[in-house]
C-alpha cells in the first residue's frame, strides 16, 4: 500500500508511507442467529508509527445484536516510537442499514472505517455513541 498523507489527510510536509498489510478474516456461524466473525491483521511499515497489529473478534446475535472486542498494538519495528495498546469493546444494534453502537476504551487517532465508509476520528479514551447509516 502507498499512502500519501498529504493528500489525503491534507498534511503538509508528511512523507509517503509504503506498507505491507497482511488480513486473516473469518466467520463462524454457531447456530442460524449466532455467529462470531474474527480478524488478525498486521500492517508493516519503515515511515509514520512503524508496525501494527489487531486482532478482532465480534459475536453477532438474535440477529440484530453485536458485542466485539477488540486491540490495536503499535509496536514500532524498526521505527522509534511509544509502544501502546489501544483496546476498546463495542456493543450495539444492527437494523437495515442502520448501526447504533457504543464504545468504550481507548482509539487512536487517524482514518476509521467501517463497512467501507470512512472518516477522521481524533484520539479518545471514555465512552463513544455513534450512528452509522446507509442508503
Amino acid at each position: 500500500m502507498v499512502y500519501d498523507i498529504e493528500t489525503v489527510q491534507g498534511k503538509a510536509g508528511k512523507p509517503v508511507i509504503y506498507a505491507d498489510m497482511f488480513i486473516l478474516e473469518g466467520l463462524h456461524v454457531i447456530s442460524d442467529k449466532t455467529s462470531l466473525r474474527f480478524e488478525l491483521q498486521h500492517l508493516a511499515t519503515k515511515q509514520d508509527h512503524g508496525n501494527w497489529a489487531t486482532a478482532l473478534a465480534e459475536l453477532t446475535f438474535s440477529p440484530h445484536w453485536f458485542v466485539a472486542a477488540m486491540d490495536q498494538y503499535n509496536y514500532g519495528g524498526s521505527v522509534e516510537t511509544e509502544l501502546i495498546h489501544y483496546p476498546i469493546g463495542t456493543f450495539g444494534y444492527i437494523r437495515g442499514g442502520s448501526r447504533f453502537s457504543f464504545s468504550y476504551g481507548r482509539q487512536r487517532a487517524g482514518i476509521f472505517c467501517v463497512g467501507g465508509v470512512c472518516r477522521v476520528v481524533p484520539a479518545a479514551n471514555g465512552l463513544t455513541a455513534s450512528i452509522t447509516t446507509t442508503f
